[in-house]
């Protein structure tokens, strides 16, 4: 599927007055860390050591999730030879499974990384990843309309993540709802966990924080294996760096996860 550079020329133009507000207002409360990243250490509260040991637990924690996945799936082939339920039901299984992988890791790994604050409450921190997600979302939005008329430019053939195109295909209605919530309860919370929790935490403590920032910001992206949102989650995982820093919770990253998910999710249901 290609997408025109013109059917985002009125998107960026109708959001460039509010982005640039939003702008103004998450560079003062906060897009200035991004920018003294490069200047000066940051402080080292999230940091932690990670050993051999930690790195070998989550290796073998991952493996045998995928490999319990890959299992379920081959057995419900013998029940359905629906593509969409066995993908479904392969992911759901999943995304649960590497919830208690990363309950397994804080419980016996070395490093016990300390990942949330005695500040908040859960739905406090929650709520507040929430609103900063809401007050950043015009800016997410101009974004992708300036990446994608740039590619569009250079002649790039773009194409809707493998995800996106199973969840607008799946039916019935009922399934599709509960796919929503695997969407916007589940992911957020291992991927949270994996891409900032570890390997956020793993490489600021060799590198400091505006690489490791970089750097995990590319591999996020990358792995959602799609050019047409490269750049805007780039820089989405950006903020969700910034929000676990800024508060040492990551929580409060889960819930602007949560809700950006939850956009997405019921724009695709609308479509």
């Amino acid at each position: 599927m290609e997408f025109d550079a013109d059917k985002f020329s009125s998107l960026g133009a109708g959001a460039a007055f509010i982005a640039a507000l939003v702008f103004c207002l998450w560079l003062w409360r906060g897009g200035a860390f991004l920018l003294s990243m490069w200047r000066k250490p940051t402080p080292r509260k999230l940091q932690y050591k990670i050993t051999l040991s930690d790195f070998v637990l989550l290796a073998f924690l991952t493996t045998l999730t995928l490999f319990l996945a890959s299992k379920f799936s081959a057995f419900l082939t013998r029940y359905t030879s629906d593509e969409a339920v066995l993908s479904y039901a392969g992911t759901s299984l999943m995304n649960v499974l590497f919830i208690l992988s990363a309950i397994a890791f804080l419980r016996f790994s070395d490093s016990k990384p300390r990942l949330f604050s005695d500040k908040f409450s859960t739905l406090i921190a929650l709520l507040k990843g929430a609103y900063s997600m809401f007050i950043s979302l015009a800016i997410f939005l101009c974004i992708l309309a300036i990446w994608v008329a740039i590619l569009n430019f250079f002649g790039a053939n773009l194409k809707e993540q493998a995800a996106v195109e199973f969840f607008k295909n799946l039916e019935p209605a009922a399934l599709k709802i509960s796919a929503m919530l695997a969407v916007v309860v589940l992911a957020p919370i291992w991927e949270e966990f994996f891409f900032r929790g570890f390997i956020y935490g793993a490489i600021k403590m060799h590198f400091g924080s505006a690489i490791s920032a970089i750097v995990t910001s590319v591999f996020f992206a990358f792995i959602h294996a799609s050019l047409y949102a490269f750049l805007p989650i780039f820089v989405l995982s950006l903020l969700f760096i910034f929000l676990y820093e800024k508060n040492g919770d990551l929580r409060v990253s889960m819930g602007a996860h949560s809700l950006f998910n939850l956009f997405n999710a019921v724009g695709l249901m609308m479509q």
